[in-house]
């Protein structure tokens, strides 16, 4: 059960220095073979189908076998998807996978390999192994080793550091100042003192950010952010893609190989585009399911379903989107989502029933809607859980201030309306 270590309540950071040495600084990356997830070889792969979308939303699909050239530009490729059979899930040693998230978004899958001082070794399920600094990483959690609701609980400290202390079935709550990894744990000054916390008992770890420097140096090559099937998600440079897979520039390593099968989808980071999960919403009325404040809710989750299961629509996984349940609202500022004078002018995205809904006993029914400026501009009609993926059709924002994403229950009933809005896309202006 979560609580408070012994039921103290941290002082206030304020009352003495903070010496947390520095924020996660990426060091550097060795370049390994890169194995697919399931630890078979690169050359192991099953064959797809790629997706490239363009600014406009053409569409074209291609052969895994023979992509022939792709290119990365708003008139060449905004989006890259890969569909088709996907490695086996990881099994075995679980409560040692984790994921480490950065400052600039950034997030890697595996474990860690060990530690020294301000640094931490994690290695990746594509095979690299990451040297971490303390200046920009924002958050470590193995998810495995904690349960769901307590997952749910999660927060880091209004100052200073905070620990997830797993041991036994407890998982307590340590609030201090983070000193120093290695390759035992994790040392942390608390009302304990000065402690080391074995890896294999660290439920989370968050660590408060002092530095507002780049994670990476400039990336060479088209600027991408890669999503992959692990839940990695990275920021890297376009060098090629054939059919061996993508193969990217990532800073201070080289060149590394992605097989397509380990590949969600790569989008062009140019500034073009501007992913609406990453905005904050200035107001959302979500999931009373009985209208009024004494029934169940389900706050909306970013790149997650309402359930907090990956985004999935009729099989296909989607790496970005919001998930719901109906009726939601959720409403933003559209002058937050300007880029200078590069202002949105066209929202596009896909929707769809969370395939979650397969496990109930009802599959969900919902309509959705998109309102510009207190005007409906669209509606889906009703939407039934086990269709499609279906795509919003490009709505024209140019010069509105005001977004509205509506989900409301279908006449059917209210159960199992777990509704996703599917990579939701801004269109900036050139």
């Amino acid at each position: 059960m979560l609580g408070p270590l012994s039921g103290y309540v941290a002082p206030a950071m304020s009352t003495q220095p903070m010496t947390l040495v520095a924020s996660f600084v990426l060091l550097g990356l060795s370049q390994v073979p890169a194995p697919t997830p399931d630890g078979s070889s690169p050359s192991a792969r099953g064959a797809g189908q790629l997706l490239i979308e363009k600014l406009d939303g053409a569409l074209e699909t291609r052969e895994v076998a023979d992509p022939g050239e792709i290119r990365f530009a708003p008139d060449a490729a905004v989006f890259l998807r890969y569909t088709g059979e996907r490695p086996k899930p990881i099994h075995g040693s679980d409560r040692a996978r984790g994921r480490v998230e950065l400052s600039d978004g950034q997030r890697w899958t595996g474990a860690v390999a060990g530690g020294s001082g301000d640094t931490l070794r994690w290695t990746t399920e594509l095979g690299p192994e990451l040297k971490l600094s303390v200046d920009h990483v924002v958050r470590i959690e193995f998810p495995w080793r904690i349960q769901d609701l307590d997952r749910a609980a999660l927060e880091p400290a209004r100052e200073g550091d905070r620990l997830y202390w797993v041991h036994g079935d407890a998982l307590e709550r340590v609030d201090g100042t983070f000193e120093a990894f290695d390759d035992a744990g994790v040392q942390l000054t608390s009302v304990l003192g000065k402690r080391s916390f074995p890896w294999a008992e660290v439920g989370a770890l968050f660590v408060a950010q002092l530095t507002g420097d780049s994670v990476l140096d400039e990336v060479s090559g088209a600027p991408l952010i890669v999503d992959l099937a692990d839940g990695s998600r990275l920021r890297a440079g376009f060098a090629a893609a054939d059919a061996r897979g993508l193969v990217i520039d990532y800073p201070r390593a080289g060149k590394l190989e992605i097989p397509f099968a380990s590949l969600l989808e790569a989008a062009l980071d140019d500034g073009s585009i501007a992913f609406l999960s990453e905005l904050a919403p200035s107001k959302t009325q979500e999931g009373s399911l009985f209208g009024d404040d004494l029934g169940l809710r389900w706050p909306h989750r970013v790149d997650r379903s309402v359930v907090g299961s990956p985004l999935s629509v009729a099989g296909q996984r989607f790496a970005r989107g919001i998930g719901v349940h109906a009726p939601s609202r959720m409403e933003w500022d559209l002058g937050a989502a300007a880029s200078g004078a590069r202002k949105p002018r066209t929202l596009t995205g896909m929707f769809g029933i969370d395939d979650s809904v397969r496990t109930t006993s009802a599959r969900g029914s919902v309509r959705f809607q998109v309102h510009v400026d207190g005007e409906m501009r669209w509606e889906s009609g009703v939407v039934r859980g086990g269709e499609s993926v279906r795509a919003l059709p490009p709505i024209d924002i140019g010069g509105a201030t005001h977004l509205a994403l509506v989900v409301d229950p279908s006449e059917d009933s209210f159960v199992a309306d777990r509704a996703n809005w599917l990579r939701l896309v801004l269109v900036r202006a050139p």
